[in-house]
């Protein structure tokens, strides 16, 4: 049985003036825009407790008074230029609960529905759905957000505040007075730290990459277009003593968990594609906020990320932790170099130039995905140690999991991870390839990680 809630119409008591999204927003509302692509953010978290309907609706409620950009609506001016609108009356958040008793509860099937769905033209821009089993007493909670006006990071801080407010909704059953409401940020541009030499170094990177993105020698995944999108994905939860002999087997080896995950998954593929050489293209986002001009937190609710993009030539025989290592070593010295704020810039140079050809012309183009038009093999991030309690009044938060909706980029592979109370949570998600494939690269992935979480030091992967 699935309830509908909804609350009174919302409006801040004192809309502030429209304000300019972020380059990394303006550019994903764009690509939604006019690639005819769709860009999500999803968390999913399973919790231990009953979440009932009036409070969740409190709960929402607080959320959307907190986050000023949960009340905008995003319009674009007659200069071409995306601004948030607080002038305009937005809906509340929509949130469904759904129960069932019987089985696993069908949140892959939901998060894929919730995934696929469009957002109101006036917002809000999130959606939220409860699964509930009663015989169990437990919840899964799945959030949905825009990836325009939020990021990763934004994703897991809403789910710790929703849960926060309903826990305060919770102890007097009573309408709560909500936290104050954030004040709106920008975000527009990093500051530029980088002396000339790192411009440089990081303007040929810039030109390397862009060569190889137009000789397309990256490696094709099976694509199946039978295989509905966003189904295929697995979360694999380490127990506290598994994640800590990973953290100690990284430091041992002098590379970094985002290092294991992309050697994982490059070696897994090897060796189920059984292709003596392959090129991978890898995608690692950073977290920007502490490198704008303007002061933003992991509290303000937005998309600030950068992102460094590389190819990879692995062939056999394959040597783990040599590669381990190198994407280790590519990380640091494009984050020494300032990589992320001048790949932020860039973008928001790039947001300009498309404010003015928007308001030239009204005339989109559109790029659509094809099997052969693949743009990325593998998205891999680790998000760190959570912000979340164990308990959030009669909740116990148990596992969680974030994960993304890029719809042209091609049959891809995700990897993202979080430490929620001292255990690893790792998403492994792919978008749409071979499902002969996927159920191998599944065990192969798997098997590396359990090497790496169980193998002695010194032991050769």
């Amino acid at each position: 049985m699935a309830r509908i809630t909804t609350t009174p119409d919302l409006q801040a008591a004192e809309p502030p003036q429209p304000i300019l999204l972020s380059p990394a927003e303006a550019a994903l509302w764009h690509a939604e825009e006019w690639m005819l692509g769709a860009f999500r953010t999803a968390g999913l978290f399973r919790l231990d407790g009953r979440i009932e309907s009036s409070l969740m609706r409190s709960a929402l409620q607080q959320l959307q008074q907190r986050h000023p950009k949960l009340r905008a609506v995003i319009v674009r001016g007659d200069d071409g230029v995306l601004r948030y609108d607080f002038g305009r009356p937005v809906q509340p958040i929509p949130f469904e609960i759904k129960d069932y008793d019987q089985g696993e509860a069908p949140f892959r099937e939901e998060a894929r529905r919730m995934l696929q769905s469009e957002f109101p033209a006036g917002g809000p821009l999130v959606m939220v759905t409860v699964l509930r089993n009663g015989p169990l007493d437990s919840s899964h909670v799945i959030l949905v957000v825009h990836h325009a006006i939020g990021d990763g990071v934004s994703a897991i801080m809403l789910a710790s505040d929703l849960l926060a407010a309903y826990a305060r909704a919770a102890e007097t059953h009573e309408e709560q007075a909500p936290e104050p409401s954030l004040q709106l940020v920008r975000g527009a541009r990093a500051k530029a730290l980088s002396s000339w030499r790192d411009r440089w170094w990081l303007f040929r990177r810039f030109t390397r990459v862009q060569g190889e993105e137009k000789r397309g020698r990256r490696t094709p995944l099976p694509w199946d277009p039978e295989i509905p999108p966003q189904s295929q994905w697995v979360l694999w939860v380490f127990s506290r003593e598994e994640t800590m002999r990973l953290v100690r087997r990284c430091r041992s080896e002098q590379t970094s968990l985002v290092g294991v995950l992309t050697a994982a998954a490059c070696c897994g593929l090897m060796d189920c594609l059984s292709k003596p050489q392959a090129i991978f293209n890898c995608q690692f986002p950073f977290d920007v906020r502490n490198k704008l001009e303007e002061t933003v937190t992991i509290q303000d609710l937005g998309a600030f990320a950068s992102v460094m993009n590389e190819f990879y030539s692995l062939s056999h025989p394959l040597s783990f932790w040599d590669f381990a290592r190198l994407v280790h070593r590519d990380i640091q010295i494009f984050v020494e170099h300032e990589g992320p704020s001048f790949y932020y810039n860039l973008l928001a140079y790039y947001q300009r130039v498309a404010g003015w050809l928007s308001a030239l012309s009204r005339n989109k183009s559109t790029i659509l995905t094809r099997p052969d038009d693949q743009r990325v093999t593998l998205y891999a991030t680790n998000f760190g140690v959570a912000n979340f309690r164990d308990t959030y009044g009669s909740l116990r938060l148990r596992e969680g999991m974030i994960f993304f909706k890029g719809d042209i980029v091609g049959p891809w592979l995700i990897m993202s991870s979080m430490v929620i109370g001292q255990r690893l949570n790792l998403t492994f998600a792919a978008d749409s390839i071979d499902s002969l494939l996927w159920e191998q690269l599944q065990a192969a992935v798997r098997k590396y990680l359990d090497m790496v979480v169980n193998g002695a030091p010194g032991t050769v992967i």
